[in-house]
């Protein structure tokens, strides 16, 4: 299986943060969607910093996807909880550039390390 490590953010309510990153995203919360069933992570912050619900947050993840995943709308649907990793939390103080440049920078540094990490990552899934 050709899996594509795609690094993504999400956003929510502060007070859900660190229970997501010690727990990842309770599947029993989902509704319905557009576009199917699944956690929906987005590949640019900014759609995620307008639906955090007023927290200065929004967090990281890699998820995994097969290789002809729908991009829609840059929407990634994730229905399997083991395919999310929730890896940080992104600060800002606003939504201008502030919270953009972070996360694009913080997007640059882990693409790298994913990249040098990526046999290590296949090895774990295979077994």
């Amino acid at each position: 299986v050709d899996n594509h490590y795609r690094i993504v953010f999400y956003g929510t309510p502060e007070h859900s943060i660190e229970s997501i990153l010690r727990n990842g995203i309770d599947p029993l919360k989902r509704s319905d969607h557009d576009y199917g069933p699944g956690e929906y992570f987005a590949s640019n912050p900014a759609l995620p910093m307008r639906l955090c619900q007023g927290s200065k947050k929004i967090l990281a993840f890699v998820v995994i996807t097969p290789p002809d995943v729908n991009l829609a709308r840059n929407v990634i649907v994730v229905d399997r909880t083991e395919r999310q990793i929730p890896i940080a939390t992104i600060s800002f103080d606003d939504l201008s550039t502030d919270g953009w440049d972070a996360a694009n920078a913080f997007h640059a540094q882990v693409t790298k390390l994913l990249l040098s990490k990526k046999n290590e990552m296949d090895a774990i899934l295979e077994h």
